[in-house]
């Protein structure tokens, strides 16, 4: 590389992003003054806010990473055993964050059977360096959430075409499906008539129901008792269905 590349390379400003972290890593934050920090940057538009949460994201990784390399090994043994001197038990520890316990790959059995403890040396050392810090990562995904929000809002309705119409009504169709749902063995594979509603409601559109969908308390309740007329309907049809089905043989 030529003297004069390496030269600009050294004369170039610091990274900007990084700079106002450390800022506000190192004095202490209202909500408020970080709402307009994030505001200032990113116009509250969502591909900003996402590229300065992925930018703070990966300062977090090497600060972190530098600090943790600053305690030894025999200096974080010494820590936990420190607390669990205190009275803390090994349970205690994994609850409130300390370490955390799961398996590693054995290359010799090929399986996940070998015991892995990560100790939390952030947790253990410096508790409160980055609180700042994930105050605004909190904040900067409270916008995104509000966004998707109101995009969810702004969608326009389109129950009409992504459920099936029928010329059944509210009282025919939950008739229909409860006699489907009462065969033993189990039809459904649902946890509750709960669920069940739910997909009616969401995949059904009668004459009479709005954009929305079929209530699903209106479900409920003609599921759980039937009109006559309802009743009346299905046993004229069904007795066609029946006819039908012998026809197939």
């Amino acid at each position: 590389m030529e003297k004069d590349t390496i030269n600009e390379m050294e004369s170039e400003e610091p990274n900007k992003i990084y700079q106002l972290l450390d800022t506000i890593r190192n004095k202490d934050h209202t909500e408020l003054e970080l709402y307009q920090i994030i505001k200032e940057l990113t116009n509250l538009e969502e591909d900003a806010l996402k590229y300065l949460y992925k930018d703070i994201e990966i300062y977090l990784f090497g600060e972190k990473d530098d600090m943790e390399g600053d305690f030894s090994e025999d200096e974080t043994e010494q820590a936990i055993e420190k607390l669990k001197a205190d009275g803390y038990t090994e349970d205690d520890l994994i609850r409130l964050g300390y370490i955390q316990k799961s398996k590693a790959f054995n290359m010799e059995t090929r399986d996940m059977d070998l015991d892995f403890v990560y100790i939390n040396k952030e947790k253990l050392f410096f508790p409160f360096e980055f609180f700042s810090i994930y105050q605004l990562q909190g904040l900067i995904n409270s916008q995104l959430h509000k966004l998707k929000e109101k995009e969810q809002q702004d969608k326009p309705k389109t129950v009409k075409e992504a459920t099936l119409k029928t010329e059944l009504s509210v009282p025919q169709l939950s008739l229909l499906f409860k006699m489907i749902n009462d065969l033993k063995p189990k039809i459904f594979n649902t946890k509750s008539d709960a669920e069940l509603f739910r997909f009616i409601s969401s995949n059904f559109q009668t004459k009479k129901s709005s954009e929305n969908g079929i209530s699903t308390n209106k479900l409920r309740n003609e599921f759980n008792t039937p009109s006559l007329n309802a009743i009346e309907f299905w046993e004229t049809h069904l007795h066609t269905m029946l006819s039908n089905l012998r026809k197939l043989k």
